[in-house]
């Protein structure tokens, strides 16, 4: 059951329930991100980030 909401994450506070939060503050990071996203079977991912400052 998905407990996290994207509405914590954004600066207008939107978002409904996401089944998997992933939060990358380091480049070095992404590829492992990409993998781990890759081999879920989840639907397609969305990737949200440097919006508003």
């Amino acid at each position: 059951m998905p407990q996290d909401t994207l509405a914590s994450l954004t600066t207008l506070r939107l978002g409904g329930p996401a089944d998997t939060v992933l939060t990358i503050s380091d480049p070095a990071q992404w590829p492992d991100a990409t993998r781990e996203v890759g081999h879920s079977e989840k639907n397609d991912p969305v990737v949200l980030g440097h919006g508003a400052t």
